[in-house]
């Protein structure tokens, strides 16, 4: 699964990220979603969600396997 929107990162997994939508998100994780989409300027979702303070889903997104290392 990896729809992109005119941001250019898997919308509907970032927006979860986004919107602290855990229930959204972890429902994107059991479809395979995307866990190493980028934005345009080359942001993870594991950045976006730690810049945003969201612990959880950065949790959630190491569980899963998201790289660490990634920017």
């Amino acid at each position: 699964m990896s729809s992109k929107d005119q941001s250019g990162v898997n919308s509907l997994l970032a927006l979860a990220v986004m919107e602290r939508r855990c229930d959204v998100f972890d429902l994107l994780l059991s479809a395979k979603a995307d866990l190493e989409s980028k934005d345009d300027d080359g942001n993870s979702l594991l950045l976006i969600a730690a810049m945003r303070g969201n612990k959880e889903v950065v949790l959630a997104l190491l569980n899963h396997g998201a790289d660490v290392n990634s920017k």
